[in-house]
C-alpha cells in the first residue's frame, strides 16, 4: 500500500487538475511558460517538454529573458519555443546556433547538428479518451524541419527542439541563438541556456521496455525493401534517442528456416537477422526483443502434427534448438523473451501451461513473458519469468510482487485502453508528463 499511496500522490503533484470540480484540459491550459522577449507583432514563448500547447490558449503570465535547461552529457534533451503573430508568417525558417561555453574553464562548444528542430502538428480529436480529455486539436506529430513554415494569424505554432549534449562536452553553461527568418519580417532570435552536469549517462539502458511498433509503408509512399528498410531504421533511431525497445527490431530482418517435410529436419538462415542485430542489440543496446513472430512463435501444428503432441514437441524442439544456440553464441539470449499469447482468461491457463512447458523444455534460458489484465494467479506460478501487469493500482499488489522477485522473476506494466486518469497512458489527450512519469513509476 506504500508504494500505491506514493505513486498515486505523486500522479496528483503532477497533476494539480486531477480532482478539481472543473478539469482544464491540457490544450486549454495557460499556466505554464514563458514569453520571452519578442518583436512587434509577434508574441515569443517557451516551455519545458513537459506539455502539449493548446492552439489557441492564451500567453503566459511569467517572463523570462532566456530558454533554460539543463542535461547530462550522453542526453538528449527537449524544449518548446512557441511563436504567435498578430499576421500572418509565410516563408518562416528556423536555424540554431552552436551552443557555446561561457564563463571560464576550458573553451567548447556543441556544434549545431547535435540539435534537431521539428515542427509540432496537431491532430483532430473529435472523441475524448476519458472525462480528463477534450474535442480539439492536440499537439502529438513532431515533423522534422526540413522546409520553410506558414503560421497563421493568432495561433500558437510550437518548435520542438532536441539538444544532444555529447559525452565528451566540458561542464558548465552554454548558450546559443535560435533564429527566426520570415518573409517581410525582421529577423529576430532567442537566446537558450543550457547547462551541463558533470557526469554522463551510460549507453546502456537497464529499464527494460518493449514498445508496439507498427509501420505503414504505404502511408510513407514506400515500395522498394531499400526504402522500407531506410525508414525502419529511423523510426529505431528514434527509439535509440528515447532509450525505449521495441517488440521486434529484426522485423524486416527475421531468422528465415525452412522444413523438409519427408526428413523432418529444419533448415536456419541467420544472415539477414545477425545484420539487423548487430546494429540494434549491440551498437543501439535495445535491451530487450521478442524473439520470434507469430505464428511460429508456437504454431497450430508442425508437419501436420496437433500443437502439443509428442510428435509437435519434437519437432518445435528441432526449431528452436539452432535458434537458441545461435543466440547464446551470439550473447543475445539474455534479451530475448517469448510472448505468444496476450491477457488469456483463467479457463485458458492450462492451455498456457502446456505451451509455456513447451518452451522451457526446448529453451530453458528464454524468457516467457505473459501479460495480464489481473493478478499475478497462483496457477501461473513456475510457467512465467516476466509477469506483466496492466498499470493499475487496483490491480498491483506489494506482496504478490515481492514473492516473484524472491524467485528472480521480473515484474513489468503496460497500457492498453485502460488505465484512465489519473493514471497515466498514451493517449493523444493526455497531459504530457503521463508519458514521460511511467518511466519513473
Amino acid at each position: 500500500m506504500f508504494i500505491e499511496k506514493r505513486l498515486y500522490a505523486l500522479l496528483v503533484c503532477c497533476l494539480p487538475w486531477v480532482g478539481a470540480s472543473q478539469m482544464v484540459a491540457p490544450i486549454f491550459d495557460n499556466t505554464f511558460g514563458y514569453q520571452l522577449p519578442s518583436p512587434s507583432g509577434i508574441a515569443v514563448w517557451w516551455c519545458e517538454a513537459t506539455y502539449k500547447v493548446g492552439r489557441q490558449r492564451a500567453l503566459p503570465a511569467e517572463t523570462s529573458a532566456t530558454v533554460n535547461i539543463e542535461a547530462a552529457r550522453n542526453e538528449y534533451e527537449p524544449f518548446q519555443i512557441v511563436l504567435r503573430p498578430d499576421i500572418p508568417l509565410s516563408n518562416l525558417v528556423v536555424t540554431v546556433s552552436d551552443f557555446v561555453r561561457q564563463g571560464g574553464g576550458p573553451a567548447a562548444r556543441i556544434a549545431a547538428t547535435n540539435v534537431e528542430i521539428c515542427t509540432v502538428e496537431y491532430v483532430p480529436v473529435t472523441e475524448p479518451s476519458d472525462n480528463s480529455g477534450a474535442i480539439g486539436e492536440w499537439p502529438d506529430p513532431l515533423v522534422p524541419l526540413m522546409d520553410a513554415v506558414t503560421i497563421p494569424v493568432d495561433t500558437n505554432q510550437p518548435f520542438w527542439f532536441t539538444v544532444y549534449v555529447p559525452k565528451d562536452a566540458p561542464a558548465g553553461h552554454y548558450q546559443a541563438a535560435v533564429t527566426f527568418a520570415a518573409a517581410g519580417r525582421p529577423t529576430f532570435a532567442a537566446t537558450v541556456q543550457l547547462r551541463v552536469f558533470n557526469f554522463a549517462l551510460p549507453d546502456v539502458t537497464h529499464t527494460r521496455t518493449a514498445y508496439g511498433l507498427n509501420y505503414d509503408f504505404t502511408w510513407h509512399g514506400l515500395t522498394s525493401v531499400e526504402e522500407k528498410k531506410l525508414v525502419w531504421d529511423l523510426y529505431l533511431q528514434n527509439f535509440r534517442q528515447h532509450r525505449v525497445s521495441p517488440y521486434m527490431p529484426q522485423a524486416l530482418d527475421q531468422i528465415k528456416w525452412r522444413l523438409d517435410s519427408d526428413t523432418e529436419e529444419f533448415t536456419h538462415d541467420f544472415t539477414a537477422f545477425d545484420t539487423a542485430m548487430e546494429r540494434y542489440l549491440d551498437e543501439f543496446n535495445f535491451n530487450s526483443f521478442k524473439f520470434m513472430n507469430e505464428p511460429w512463435t508456437l504454431p497450430q501444428t508442425s508437419n501436420g502434427y496437433p500443437r502439443f503432441s509428442e510428435d509437435f514437441n519434437r519437432l518445435f524442439s528441432r526449431l528452436l534448438g539452432p535458434v537458441m544456440t545461435h543466440l547464446r553464441e551470439r550473447g543475445w539470449v539474455e534479451k530475448a523473451y517469448t510472448y505468444w499469447i496476450d491477457e488469456p482468461d483463467v479457463e485458458l491457463f492450462p492451455f498456457v501451461i502446456e505451451g509455456m512447458q513447451a518452451y522451457l523444455t526446448v529453451a530453458p534460458d528464454l524468457s516467457r513473458l505473459l501479460p495480464l489484465i489481473n493478478t499475478l494467479h497462483p496457477m501461473l506460478h513456475g510457467h512465467v519469468d516476466i509477469w506483466v501487469q496492466i498499470m493499475g493500482l487496483s490491480f498491483f499488489r506489494p506482496h504478490e510482487v515481492e514473492e516473484r522477485l524472491k524467485l528472480d522473476e521480473e515484474i513489468w506494466w503496460y497500457t492498453a485502453s485502460f488505465p484512465v486518469t489519473p493514471l497515466p497512458n498514451n493517449f493523444i489527450d493526455r497531459p504530457a508528463i503521463h508519458h514521460r512519469i511511467k518511466a519513473w513509476m
